[in-house]
């Protein structure tokens, strides 16, 4: 993916979320109101994979460096079932947590490309360009990522 510009107009775009809220799928911690899944980008370019874990009550955070604008890079979230990690060009970033996190809560409804939301409202698109995407049933190791 490319980012298209600094991102100073583009704050918190959505890149891939999930439709529900946690108060759709129980979750009272956080701030339900947010996605059930979120990948997207702060202002400042960098990543933030956000999501309500089936065992957690509130939301799990891993977050990424400042992408540079204009500049192809590979992103890959990997979920095993007990840690979200996040790769960019097949590098595990250094701000994945080590807690565990087991899977991802989810309220039943469909996945949402391109952009996010807050309170099932459509906010942010994504400001950029998507090469691929490519979503599996199992955790992929880097040797599997579409980069490698």
């Amino acid at each position: 993916m490319k980012l298209a510009d600094d991102g100073a107009d583009h704050a918190w775009v959505g890149l891939l979320s999930r439709m529900g809220t946690g108060a759709d799928a129980g979750k009272t911690g956080s701030d339900p109101s947010e996605p059930v899944v979120n990948l997207a980008f702060s202002g400042g370019r960098q990543l933030q994979w956000a999501v309500y874990p089936l065992d957690r009550n509130d939301t799990f955070t891993n977050w990424g460096h400042e992408q540079v604008a204009g500049q192809w890079f590979h992103l890959a979230v990997v979920n095993d079932g007990r840690h979200s990690t996040l790769y960019v060009d097949s590098s595990p970033l250094l701000r994945n947590p080590a807690t565990a996190s087991n899977g991802l809560a989810t309220a039943g409804k469909p996945w949402l490309l391109g952009a996010n939301h807050y309170a099932n409202i459509i906010e942010q698109s994504f400001a950029g360009h998507i090469g691929e995407l490519r979503i599996v049933t199992r955790a992929l190791k880097p040797s599997a990522f579409l980069n490698a």
